[in-house]
């Protein structure tokens, strides 16, 4: 009783309103001031009396039962549920102090070009952001299959890094932290739809896996249901042979194809019992924030100049690898082309061909 009188008042009071509790012999009476984020759920009023016990509102039938299972408490759990599902955080890491990385550079990182001009001063020391979603992944077919993937997109390239995902859950953090000049280039709205895209790719070969196991079921399975009717099939036919008159004979065929077609039909919901259904929804969304270290390279090629901003990151230890311009996968050796692209060797060679 005290949690669920909580749980409305602090719902209510989130939303800008007020639930005070009303003096009654049972108790369990809240009268509410209804903020305008609740409005559609109590639709064309101001306030509103919320019984929270059922001899509350055995005795209070002008007021609204906010019992569970009623339709007022599943109207403010629906709501609460988009509360607080976006959540910002710090992740602890070690001092990050500008200082030189042009050795990082030449060790994680090779470019084809007339020039490579290696930044010669320290690197500078500058916030950004990842995204955390968070999804429940459903795999339902005969059996039903859920499990939490996560995927991280940062926010500077507005990429999703499956090297963020792994360690994510793992980081420790702070609920606050140091602000120093950021370097966001996306916003969340805008990271989802990568988020999207990578959960898609990473979750395909598990779900080929799940795809292949729900497929041997169902052969075994229609395999099983076959034998069965074809068994019932021919002792029909026996029968039929048997029969004496013409009519007889012709009973026994109805049968058989009533027994045809019952055995298409049952084949029709195994098939649809056993048909793979993946689905994804968003339970979460956590934004961190934590410094990197950023420098700039640049390229010379002829009459084509180009810089490259590489930074290093103190959550991986390592230097984030670029991407090319063509594919947009990372690689560690890039060429500068004469259009001023930087091309991975797959596709520099595609492009000298082309």
């Amino acid at each position: 009783m005290v949690d669920l009188k909580e749980f409305v008042q602090e719902c209510v009071e989130l939303a800008g309103g007020l639930a005070e509790p009303e003096e009654s012999p049972e108790g369990g009476l809240l009268e509410v001031l209804v903020p305008e984020p609740l409005q559609p759920l109590f639709p064309n009023r101001e306030v509103v009396r919320l019984a929270l016990e059922g001899e509350t509102a055995r005795r209070h039938p002008e007021a609204l039962p906010a019992l569970p299972g009623s339709e007022a408490l599943d109207a403010l759990v629906e709501y609460a549920s988009h509360l607080g599902r976006v959540t910002h955080a710090f992740p602890r890491t070690d001092p990050v102090r500008a200082r030189p990385i042009a050795g990082e550079i030449l060790h994680a990182l090779t470019f084809t070009a007339r020039r490579v001009r290696l930044p010669e001063t320290s690197a500078s020391v500058e916030t950004i952001q990842i995204a955390q979603f968070d999804f429940i992944v459903s795999l339902v077919s005969d059996e039903r299959e859920e499990l939490l993937r996560s995927v991280v997109v940062d926010l500077w390239s507005g990429r999703a890094s499956e090297a963020l995902s792994r360690i994510v859950h793992g980081l420790e953090v702070n609920p606050t932290g140091p602000q120093v000049g950021r370097r966001d280039c996306h916003t969340v709205e805008e990271a989802y739809p990568a988020a999207c895209e990578a959960l898609e790719t990473w979750m395909a070969p598990r779900i080929e896996q799940r795809q292949a196991l729900v497929s041997r079921r169902l052969r075994d399975e229609h395999g099983r249901l076959r034998l069965y009717y074809r068994g019932l099939v021919e002792d029909l036919e026996r029968r039929a042979e048997r029969a004496g008159p013409e009519e007889r004979r012709a009973e026994f065929q109805q049968k058989i194809e009533a027994t045809r077609r019952e055995q298409e039909s049952k084949l029709a919901e195994l098939s649809e019992k056993y048909r793979l259904r993946p689905s994804a929804r968003l339970a979460a969304v956590r934004v961190l924030a934590y410094p990197r270290l950023f420098s700039t390279v640049g390229l010379d090629r002829k009459q084509t100049s180009r810089e490259l901003e590489v930074c290093w990151d103190p959550l991986l230890a390592r230097l984030l690898l670029p991407v090319c311009d063509a594919c947009a996968r990372e690689a560690t050796h890039l060429t500068l082309e004469l259009d001023g692209r930087l091309l991975c060797p797959a596709c520099a060679v595609g492009n000298e061909a082309g």
